[in-house]
């Protein structure tokens, strides 16, 4: 099966000091945009009130570890406020963020679960940081993930594997000792300086013809913990049917674009109209339309032979002839 590789680049930089700069996790909650997952949203904050709160409003006591920081800091300020630490932080967080997390009841959503496992990435990485290295990932586009390796100035980092779940639905790659070598779970590999892993999802067809790319989880095994990335189904419209659909898209902008054009006449005529019908005539015993002001009861006189249509009856006029007094309003 033909499949196509993610690009990626490593840069080797030299380590400012025996701890890696753990700002670098920060950045991951920034890959939740690739699933349309505000840091604002219900999704993420649900997830980190769920992670780091309890039902009472206050911190979790098993939520005092490494991490902390980062999410903190990718949470809402109107939800903090003013604070010296991160414990104090999360506290203001639980105890104002309570009240909405109760103020209906809500139901576990799709977004949730990706916004978790991300939290659970973020804590991850903060606890490889901490042990002076570097484990990190972008998320290029929906179908690929890129790990970054580090090591510290007094830290090495092994690869022990990389273990996907399904098994056959991502297929990983990288370069060891200058050649491009596919990891698995039996890879072992010692991170000389840096090391870059891609790995691409492999979709699987459906009846439809769309290509579904199913639910995928993929562990990095270190010698300094387990790193691992959840990335959400998603799907890919063969050529053909993005083709129709875009084809389809055209057509209804096109026909969009001509019914604009359709109105922007017709409201036109209608000023007209309204321009020119200044005045019109109803029953002297009801009110003007909406919009239109009374200016009193007028008399015409009509045949006696047509006055079954008057609009007011009135007296007689003289032989054949009657009066009739409708109500004439203006616009």
């Amino acid at each position: 099966m033909k499949r196509n590789l993610a690009v990626f680049f490593c840069l080797s930089l030299p380590a400012a000091s025996t701890f890696a700069d753990v700002n670098s996790c920060l950045s991951l909650a920034s890959t939740l945009k690739e699933y349309n997952i505000s840091n604002q949203s219900s999704a993420f904050l649900n997830s980190a009130y769920d992670q780091y709160c309890d039902q009472s409003g206050n911190t979790k006591s098993t939520s005092a570890g490494i991490g902390l920081d980062m999410v903190i800091k990718a949470i809402p300020i109107k939800f903090t406020g003013n604070y010296s630490s991160s414990a104090e932080a999360f506290k203001n967080f639980c105890r104002n963020y309570s009240s909405v997390a109760t103020a209906s009841e809500r139901k576990f959503s799709y977004e949730e679960k990706i916004a978790t496992k991300s939290l659970e990435t973020i804590e991850a990485c903060q606890r490889i940081a901490a042990l002076g290295a570097t484990v990190t990932h972008e998320i290029p586009n929906m179908r690929a993930v890129t790990f970054f390796l580090q090591n510290g100035n007094a830290t090495k980092l092994e690869v022990r594997g990389v273990f996907p779940t399904p098994n056959d639905g991502v297929v990983c790659e990288g370069q060891i000792d200058g050649q491009l070598k596919t990891f698995s779970k039996e890879t072992f590999a010692k991170v000389e300086s840096t090391q870059g892993i891609s790995c691409e999802r492999v979709s699987k067809s459906s009846p439809s013809g769309v290509g579904v790319f199913e639910e995928q989880v993929i562990t990095l095994a270190t010698n300094l913990g387990n790193y691992s990335v959840f990335l959400p189904q998603d799907e890919k419209l063969p050529l053909e049917m993005a083709q129709n659909i875009s084809s389809r898209i055209d057509k209804l902008e096109n026909e969009g674009s001509a019914l604009s054009s359709k109105t922007t006449t017709l409201e036109s005529d209608l000023a007209q109209e309204k321009a020119s019908l200044r005045y019109i005539f109803v029953e002297n015993s009801v009110n003007c339309p909406q919009g239109w002001n009374s200016q009193g009861v007028i008399g015409w006189i009509m045949r006696d032979s047509d006055y079954a249509n008057n609009v007011g009856n009135g007296g007689r006029f003289n032989t054949g002839w009657t009066w009739t007094h409708p109500k004439l309003c203006k616009r």
